[in-house]
């Protein structure tokens, strides 16, 4: 075979020979035979309970049996009569769920089998083509030219052994729902089904508390069994969804079945107030609930897209919270599975974003991802509240309230990749505007990234590099001349007159280009200097990532500064000159006077070109603002 299947099934994120061979490990005729037994022990409840009937009779008409009296009979009878009517009524239900239980078996295995036959078929048609194609022209192409044509023919069978694989998997998921449900109802009948069919469906296990420690977590899941771990993403999905450390497509499971069950009670209760107004007379609280249901449905539109790259990788639901913090709901998806990827990239928006608008930062994650080389996954992160609005946007209360989640959510993403791979992996932070706000404060709290990068920053709630816990070599700064972050970009320093935030030299970072990016919202933009550099850090490709000094910006930040130095500039030189002519040095004195009115000059220039580039960067700023939001 020219395409290893092993590999295939690693890319494609799903094996439908495995998930055939689950199912074909149960015996639906085995299954069925348990059945009939059932309803032959229920026939036989029914023959007893006749016979119970006429001993009633004989009781009643005063017989002697055995030569005991009426009253000894009557005991006898009362004390199975009610057994024999509890198992002839259960019996023959107990016989129709497992014979139920066979049929959706034998269903299933016969869809997964033809999944299979299928996939079979059209890997052997890109096989043949492939062969063709070598055999033709391709033997004819340089090395490279053929891998290329070869690397084509893979991604096709990728495509292919994904498509058949999730119809395999859905197939296999509803089974297994069934089965639980199956399961449920036979132990409330009273029957606890052999450990075999047991073992293929669910086990009863207690989940970890919500808020455990992310390696306790990952190790806890490992050491349960299939069936254990069938009950908990069945009956226990709503605290599953909330543990960190868990597997990613555990939490994508629990966490699309919480979304759902969610919007079902947010539309109930929506309904209910629709039909009795007098519930809400002003609105408020339908308001409240619809603001919650956008919210969802903000998730949903953007988790049910295909996910980025060719071919589509899966996207992962590794948070929901629906009562997050100020309000907002909180969420954080996952383009590619970030338990296995050698390189993850977090994406932590700023100002102006919420659930409902996840598919607007996901196209930013979607840029990323698709910039990004390799095994890889890309993490959109609004797991925490943003501000609104501007004018929230100068609190602090935001990202108070949102780097402590950030942590905790880094650390499910170590523990989860340490258990699946045996390390860690490369883990980068990005964080734009009021984002990197949180994720300075989230650094300072333990954060554990390999890469910090920040990008259009207000501050990052400290002076230095070195001060955010990580080798200030692996923190990177990049933003536009034209942002108008640079209005308020020490409002989040420690020292919002003199502190430094990640753009100024004196903070210590790494600087990279962003040519091609205007404004504030352009960092992420396709094919631009700042996506690349910030995909190259993200890859852990350092080599990649173009470097420049730390901008030297004339603006409106240095309009007062120059403008002061011009001032000042002259007298000192005069000072300096008449201190040298005191003291016998009439050449220096001649140089202070020199220098004076040089600096003087070039302070003065200057005021004049920050002059120039606030009202470059106002008209600059307003039409990108225009762009944005129109």
């Amino acid at each position: 075979m020219t395409f290893d299947r092993s590999e295939l099934v690693a890319a494609a994120e799903v094996d439908p020979w495995a998930l055939l061979a689950q199912v074909r490990a149960g015996d639906p005729d085995q299954i069925e035979r348990l059945a009939s037994a059932f309803y032959r022990a229920a026939g036989d409840t029914r023959d007893a309970a006749a016979s119970d009937v006429r001993a009633k009779q004989f009781v009643q008409e005063g017989y002697h049996v055995n030569g005991g009296t009426p009253l000894d009979v009557s005991g006898e009878v009362k004390a199975t009569s009610a057994t024999l009517d509890d198992a002839a009524e259960k019996l023959p239900k107990i016989a129709k769920v497992l014979g139920a239980v066979a049929e959706d078996l034998a269903s299933t295995t016969r869809t997964v089998a033809a999944e299979v036959t299928g996939v079979e078929a059209e890997l052997a048609v890109i096989e043949n083509q492939y062969t063709a194609f070598m055999q033709g022209m391709g033997h004819h192409l340089a090395p490279e030219d053929q891998q290329a044509a070869r690397n084509g023919y893979r991604r096709d069978a990728i495509t292919v052994v994904r498509s058949y694989g999730m119809a395999a998997q859905g197939a296999v998921m509803d089974y297994e729902h069934s089965l639980a449900q199956a399961t449920k109802a036979l132990a409330d009948l009273g029957y606890l089904p052999p450990l075999g069919l047991r073992e293929a469906g669910e086990q009863n296990t207690a989940p970890l508390p919500v808020g455990s420690d992310p390696t306790e977590v990952a190790a806890w899941w490992a050491g349960l069994t299939p069936a254990q771990q069938e009950y908990l993403i069945d009956h226990e999905y709503g605290i599953l969804g909330q543990l960190r450390g868990l597997p990613a497509p555990v939490l994508d499971t629990a966490n699309r079945h919480r979304i759902t069950d969610n919007l079902a009670s947010l539309e109930l209760q929506i309904a209910q107030l629709d039909a009795d107004p007098a519930l809400d007379p002003f609105g408020i609280q339908r308001a409240a609930l619809q603001s919650r249901l956008d919210d969802d449905n903000g998730i949903l539109k953007e988790i049910n897209k295909p996910g980025p790259g060719e071919p589509p990788t899966q996207t992962f639901v590794l948070a929901f919270d629906p009562n997050g913090k100020q309000g907002q709901t909180g969420v954080a998806i996952s383009y590619g599975n970030p338990d296995t990827a050698d390189n993850t990239g977090i994406v932590v928006p700023g100002t102006g974003n919420d659930a409902s608008k996840l598919s607007s930062v996901g196209s930013n994650g979607r840029d990323l991802y698709a910039t990004m080389t390799g095994n890889r996954a890309v993490v959109v992160w609004l797991d925490g509240p943003e501000p609104p609005g501007l004018t929230n946007a100068a609190f602090d209360s935001y990202a108070n309230d949102s780097a402590p989640n950030l942590v905790g959510d880094i650390d499910g993403l170590r523990a989860a990749h340490q258990a699946a791979t045996g390390d860690g992996g490369h883990l980068t932070a990005i964080g734009h505007s009021y984002g990197s706000y949180i994720l300075g404060k989230a650094a300072t709290q333990g954060a554990d990234l390999d890469d910090i990068v920040f990008v259009g920053s207000p501050g990052v709630g400290v002076d230095q590099a070195s001060d955010l816990g990580i080798d200030p070599s692996h923190v990177w700064d990049g933003e536009a001349g034209d942002d108008p972050i640079l209005f308020t970009e020490k409002r989040f320093t420690p020292h919002p007159l003199t502190g430094n935030n990640p753009a100024d030299s004196d903070f210590g970072a790494q600087h990279f280009d962003v040519t091609g990016s205007h404004g504030h919202s352009e960092y992420y933009k396709a094919n631009s200097e700042s996506l690349n550099n910030m995909a190259g850090i993200a890859d852990g490709n350092y080599a990649a990532v173009d470097r420049v000094s730390a901008p030297d910006y004339r603006g409106p930040r240095e309009l007062l500064g120059d403008g002061l130095s011009s001032i000042l500039d002259l007298p000192y030189a005069e000072a300096d000159a008449a201190g040298d002519l005191l003291t016998g040095h009439p050449i220096k004195a001649g140089e202070d006077i020199w220098d004076g009115a040089v600096s003087t000059g070039e302070d003065v220039l200057h005021t004049g070109e920050d002059v120039v580039e606030t009202g470059k960067d106002v008209v600059e700023s307003g039409v990108s603002w225009l762009s944005d939001h129109l």
